[in-house]
């Protein structure tokens, strides 16, 4: 009917406008949907494990862990001792001949300082607890994130496998349909069959057709919700052949250009070798978050 032409007409230029919101351009000839159908598990199995690898709410939540863990070290460095070495050269006085060998007041001073933490009032140990109570908060969060991605896989191929079955069922209506116009309309040209009878299985026909569009549709959705539980929903899956965005190559080159020094690796070198190890994850936080 006309009134469910105007709303398809009406939704169309609402999709439009979602597209040019998401995508920054209004649509044109849009080029082909990518293939999920390599990049999707073959079982669930292989999704639960590929989930514990790359789902982005679990590999959050491992980061964040061992951020806190990296501050309960540093916490724990605020007891060491601190050394700093100064050092300053410098020339007073003036030449009148602007002769670099004329004579000056040079000079030279250095220093070594070495500090050692005796009295804080209970302030760093205060830190230190507050560091890894934290820590361990962030380690029982992360069994937390886990049982959520095995959720998200879950629900994902649940709705994976029905929208298959809906779409097998779908194309086996369209044959049907098709089939059956074509049978009425053969029975139209010996006059068994109306004009009536004819548009009607015609209808039928366009109706299984579009409910099998809107099938690959749901079954496309259904494997990149998939695909968004397991950490593979990323441009470096979907297009290969793109060149993608380096972050890590940006940040080098920034920061070789505008933040480095030349003593640098050496005080980096330093700071490694003295600096606390970072241990593992406390296990009494995972066991409990397991129970």
């Amino acid at each position: 009917s006309k009134a469910q032409q105007s709303n398809a007409r009406a939704q169309l230029a609402i999709s439009r406008a979602n597209y040019a919101s998401v995508v920054g351009q209004n649509p044109g000839d849009l080029e082909a949907e990518p293939s999920l159908a390599e990049l999707l598990p073959a079982s669930i199995d292989d999704a639960f494990l590929m989930a514990e690898e790359s789902n982005p709410g679990l590999l959050a939540a491992n980061y964040a862990e061992q951020a806190s863990r990296a501050r309960v070290a540093q916490a724990k460095a605020a007891t060491r001792p601190s050394i700093s070495l100064r050092g300053q050269v410098d020339a007073s006085g003036s030449s009148p001949t602007n002769d670099p060998f004329d004579d000056f007041d040079r000079g030279v001073s250095g220093g070594l300082s070495l500090s050692v933490p005796l009295f804080t009032g209970g302030q760093i140990s205060s830190s230190i607890r507050q560091a890894q109570e934290q820590n361990n908060a962030d380690a029982a969060a992360i069994e937390g994130a886990r049982r959520a991605a095995q959720q998200d896989v879950a629900q994902a191929w649940n709705q994976l496998l029905g929208a298959r079955a809906a779409l097998a069922s779908n194309e086996e209506q369209v044959r049907a349909a098709r089939i059956a116009f074509e049978g009425v309309r053969q029975e139209a040209q010996v006059g068994l069959r109306t004009t009536l009878d004819v548009l009607n299985a015609q209808q039928e026909l366009r109706n299984a057709e579009l409910a099998l569009i809107n099938a690959r549709r749901d079954e496309y959705l259904a494997g990149a919700f998939v695909l968004a539980a397991i950490g593979k929903l990323e441009a470096r899956w979907l297009t290969p052949d793109q060149t993608l965005y380096d972050p890590k190559a940006s940040y080098r080159k920034v920061y070789r250009s505008f933040g480095w020094v030349p003593w640098e690796p050496v005080i980096a070198a330093v700071d490694h070798v003295l600096a606390p190890r970072i241990g593992p994850a406390p296990e009494e936080a995972v066991k409990t978050a397991n129970k």
